[in-house]
């Protein structure tokens, strides 16, 4: 699904703990979010928040990790998201593949799956190829079911 992070590698972005940016950010590698962004961001590369982003997302992948907060009009992954538990996501998601075990209130369409594991919530509409909602996974929206998506 998604690949982690290669912190050898010298063109990820780190924005640190205590930092905060305001404005856009636009990177040609990955980014790794532990402080907080205001504005969008448009990442050529893995997309990881553990801190607080509120602005747009463009990026290839995203993960949401534990305890970050993400509010956005929209989130555009190429390939896929994961939201990890006690993380919250605001705003309408489009990706190839998405799997949730936090909380998102949005929208989802998905070119492929959308999963959402227990504890994991949407409240939001849900348009996919495949879902799979496990014992204790919760979605409250409207879900339809399609093999021509974007």
């Amino acid at each position: 699904m998604i690949d982690f992070l290669d912190y050898n590698d010298g063109r990820t972005t780190l924005v640190s703990k205590n930092s905060v940016i305001e404005g856009n950010l636009e990177t040609l590698s990955s980014l790794e979010i532990l402080g907080r962004i205001e504005g969008d961001v448009d990442v050529t590369g893995l997309l990881s928040v553990y801190g607080k982003l509120n602005g747009n997302v463009e990026s290839t992948d995203m993960i949401a990790r534990t305890g970050s907060v993400i509010n956005s009009k929209k989130i555009n992954a190429l390939y896929d998201i994961f939201v990890a538990q006690k993380s919250n996501v605001t705003g309408n998601i489009q990706c190839n593949s998405i799997e949730v075990y936090g909380n998102i209130s949005g929208d989802v369409l998905a070119r492929d799956t959308v999963i959402v594991r227990a504890g994991g919530v949407i409240f939001g509409d849900v348009n996919c190829k495949t879902l799979i909602v496990d014992n204790g996974g919760i979605v409250n929206g409207k879900i339809s079911l399609s093999y021509d998506l974007f």
